[in-house]
């Protein structure tokens, strides 16, 4: 009884430190806070809520699956924790040993502890509660933030802190996983529909009116794969959801034209934004030597980057080539493998017929992806948090395909 009564209240104090983290971080916090200031200390207070002793004890254990005949890497968490031992062992010191400025340090370490936040919160991913509290707690910060983003355009000031905003992994996930709602809620419960598209459209229209070309892509490769999918699982329910979606195209036609004319226009004049001379400059600065391939020029490492008028960064647009330039090779595989086993758990957990667990899995696969290779958005604490959230269907029993 006091055992069951102990518990309760540990998952009270979570529900208040989500509570908490989205009341500060969604109306007031920043994805890359320039310096620590009342609402920081706020937000890092509301994380410890959330993680507890639990979350963050599980850093000092070694992860072993129940069934013992189960290999211990077949655990996405412990490929995880391998990559931050590598990091915290390997490249941080290797930092300090090539002389990186301890500000880029810092923020590198900051960000892989962002990367890892699964391992922290690795204890609480096979429940369901927790996994509720996270979707809605990445939801409503995607909405929030979509609000200052849109109320910072109107008043036309803060613009570089509103781009920020606006390139956050939660805005686009909250996007897709809407508009994902929107198109398998049975037709019948409107107001479901309604909330999910009033939140779509939300998020949507900061890459709108930012002409951010892969977030809208994101929304529309969404939108393609579940009518996909519900034409092969639900066939008279996508029927209907295809002819609505014609019907709004058809009535709504004079406003999305011009936009794709000048997303065309963008992408003529932008193309790819340099990414591809930015993992040149990568390359060049391993200087084709085997130790720094290997092993990586540590935390705080930078680059003279293309896509930032030559200056010097301590960031890539690409997590992947960021992982190599720090944490070389061995870092990068070690991600690369927590990556593999988690889409072959997705692929052995996950039904088809599930459809929270397909359109969960689907939008966020999207939005990590967007941010590892497009946005560097993987630097942020929502990137970490949508991490999780993907882990964490590795877990949930598969339901039965009828």
């Amino acid at each position: 009884m006091q055992t069951h009564k102990r518990n309760n209240q540990k998952n009270s104090l979570q529900f208040v430190g989500f509570f908490l983290f989205v009341l500060f971080y969604g109306t007031s916090g920043s994805p890359t806070p320039d310096h620590i200031g009342i609402i920081e200390i706020i937000v890092l207070l509301s994380l410890c809520l959330i993680i507890r002793v639990k979350g963050f004890s599980n850093l000092f254990v070694v992860f072993v699956e129940k069934k013992s005949s189960t290999p211990i890497l077949s655990n996405p968490i412990n490929w995880l924790a391998l990559f931050f031992i590598w990091a915290t062992v390997c490249s941080t010191p290797l930092g300090l040993f090539y002389g990186h400025s301890v500000q880029f340090l810092i923020r590198d370490y900051i960000s892989i502890i962002f990367l890892c936040m699964p391992l922290f919160l690795a204890p609480y991913l096979g429940s369901d509660t927790f996994r509720n509290r996270l979707f809605v707690t990445i939801i409503a910060i995607g909405a929030l933030f979509s609000v200052r983003v849109l109320t910072q355009d109107q008043a036309d000031t803060g613009s570089s802190h509103a781009l920020y905003l606006s390139i956050s992994p939660e805005i686009l996930f909250a996007a897709c996983i809407t508009l994902a709602m929107a198109l398998t809620t049975p037709l019948k419960k409107i107001y479901h529909i309604g909330l999910a598209l009033i939140i779509a459209y939300l998020c949507a229209y900061t890459f709108v009116s930012g002409e951010m070309r892969a977030a809208i892509g994101a929304c529309i490769l969404t939108i393609i794969l579940i009518n996909i999918w519900l034409f092969i699982i639900h066939p008279k329910h996508a029927l209907k959801v295809m002819i609505l979606q014609g019907i709004i195209l058809l009535f709504t036609q004079q406003q999305w034209q011009p936009l794709l004319g000048a997303l065309q226009q963008k992408q003529i004049s932008y193309g790819l934004n340099l990414r591809g001379e930015e993992l040149q400059a990568v390359f060049n600065q391993l200087n084709g030597s085997l130790p720094s391939y290997l092993f990586g020029l540590g935390l705080g490492a930078g680059i003279e980057s293309p896509s930032s008028a030559g200056l010097y960064v301590n960031y890539t647009h690409s997590l992947f080539s960021s992982l190599l330039l720090k944490t070389g090779v061995v870092g990068l595989g070690l991600l690369i493998g927590t990556l593999v086993t988690i889409t072959i758990k997705l692929i052995k957990n996950i039904s088809l017929r599930d459809k929270k667990a397909v359109s969960l899995t689907l939008a966020l696969t999207i939005t990590l992806f967007i941010n590892m290779l497009l946005y560097g958005g993987y630097k942020s604490i929502g990137f970490g948090l949508c991490f999780a959230l993907l882990i964490s269907l590795c877990f949930i029993k598969k339901q039965k395909d009828n």
